[in-house]
């Protein structure tokens, strides 16, 4: 009769050693998934950031929006990057592309900043400007297209 008794308490400890091990292990992926989650929301705020400021850069650029420096958007890029690149490696490829357009815009709108310090003529510095619109509507594609694929990620 004893030992009916010990060996039912140990399958009763056993039991509830077992459902706590599962219950911690089924908490600790729910806080796992809902923290990924919250770098999804930042990783959507970031990319609503570079866009912003990716159109006063320009409006600034052409002269019609008010000084702002880039610094504030490549924070952005690189810290969107970084989550990227840390939490959802899956969407790496797309945010290299983007980054990549980014890179080409701020190196077409150097050559423009050079230019006006070199003291270019009208024709080369409307031909510098043509070729940031176009880097500019690229980067504008690149953004739509990351968004496109942060949807499709973040619904799997």
């Amino acid at each position: 009769m004893e030992s009916s008794l010990i060996a039912g308490a140990l399958i009763a400890i056993t039991s509830g050693v077992i459902v706590q091990i599962i219950n911690s292990y089924l908490n600790i992926k729910k806080e796992k998934r809902k923290f990924v989650f919250e770098k999804i929301e930042d990783i959507i705020n970031s990319i609503s950031t570079i866009n912003e400021g990716l159109q006063q850069d320009a409006a600034t650029t052409f002269g019609v929006g008010p000084p702002n420096g880039s610094l504030k958007l490549l924070f952005e890029l690189i810290k969107i990057k970084c989550i990227v690149k840390v939490y959802h490696p899956k969407l790496g490829k797309n945010i290299d592309s983007f980054n990549e357009s980014m890179n080409q815009y701020f190196a077409a709108k150097r050559e423009l900043i050079n230019s006006q310090r070199q003291g270019a003529n009208q024709i080369q510095i409307n031909k510098k400007c043509e070729v940031i619109k176009e880097k500019f509507e690229f980067c504008t594609k690149e953004i739509d297209s990351f968004i496109d694929a942060l949807t499709k990620y973040a619904r799997l």
